[in-house]
């Protein structure tokens, strides 16, 4: 079960940092352009599924959740060719699975 390690001053500055880049992250979203888990959609589904564990509405989970749609239809488009964990096939199916345990086992 996850639980914050921060708590006062430390804690709310630390969110207001992840706050910064989340707004960033949605302000561009064209930064993503493939559906890896190093440097595309799939990492930034994990960034936004773990961002949602500390906040109280269902907004940042939901970019988590738009990330892993919009892998899936470019693994349908064919435009997933690596196989790899950092850069293809395998680190797409790592990121659902480890969002689908780690969030519906909670």
């Amino acid at each position: 079960m996850w639980s914050a390690i921060l708590d006062g001053t430390a804690r709310s500055r630390a969110r207001q940092c992840v706050d910064e880049v989340l707004r960033d992250l949605e302000a561009d979203p064209a930064r993503a352009r493939d559906a890896s888990l190093a440097q595309g959609l799939s990492g930034l589904a994990v960034l936004w599924a773990y961002a949602s564990l500390d906040d109280d509405t269902d907004e940042i989970a939901a970019q988590g959740v738009a990330c892993v749609e919009r892998a899936l239809e470019l693994l349908d488009q064919g435009a997933v060719t690596d196989d790899s964990l950092f850069g293809g096939l395998a680190g797409l199916a790592w990121a659902i699975e480890h969002l689908t345990t780690f969030f519906l086992d909670e």
